[in-house]
């Protein structure tokens, strides 16, 4: 059971992060003079690209590592930071899809920069996720704030940010 939730979770993380390195560079396509068949056919394609390819595979790579961790048992620091790095690939993949959707919208084009960005961002998170998968690093629990230790202080927390009477 354990052997084939990991070959689909690792399947999974390959398609997702091929889809969110390639996503930026077709965004950038639409900076580009083209034909309106052309936009239209460059709409499907990344649409396509994000709906039937990027999403699906991102649901099955979080929902196989949430059932990997509660069935192997991994709740130990590295993976609340490999955790973290798995955040921030969310978080680009919603930026993404509101790229797709945005630049179509309007007559908005895809800056350069952005693709770099993304590319660049998408390329280090891979790899930090990677090195924490691969290494597993010790890291000692002191090392991570209190209100992330201790049971309940998240809530202490935010009621002193907000207090409610």
């Amino acid at each position: 059971m354990i052997a084939w939730l990991k070959v689909a979770h690792i399947a999974a993380i390959a398609i997702w992060s091929a889809t969110l390195l390639g996503l930026p560079s077709l965004l950038l396509a639409k900076s580009h003079r083209l034909s309106k068949s052309e936009t239209r056919r460059l709409q499907h394609i990344l649409r396509f690209g994000y709906v039937h390819l990027a999403s699906p595979a991102a649901v099955v790579a979080i929902a196989s590592g949430i059932a990997l961790i509660l069935l192997a048992e991994v709740f130990t620091p590295w993976m609340a930071v490999k955790l973290v790095f798995v955040g921030g690939l969310v978080v680009l993949h919603m930026r993404a899809g509101h790229h797709v959707v945005r630049l179509f919208r309007t007559d908005g084009i895809y800056h350069p920069w952005r693709a770099v960005f993304a590319t660049g961002t998408t390329t280090g998170l891979v790899l930090l996720v990677l090195w924490c998968v691969l290494n597993k690093p010790w890291i000692a629990v002191e090392s991570f704030p209190v209100w992330l230790r201790v049971p309940g202080s998240l809530q202490s927390l935010v009621d002193t940010m907000v207090p409610i009477p």
